[in-house]
């Protein structure tokens, strides 16, 4: 099975910022 990171490592940013951006 192979582990596409940099998708993975996007959508982690993108969640990171949405946080960033709800609770601060």
């Amino acid at each position: 099975m192979r582990v596409d990171w940099k998708r993975n490592l996007i959508l982690y940013i993108v969640h990171y910022n949405w946080l960033q951006k709800q609770f601060f």
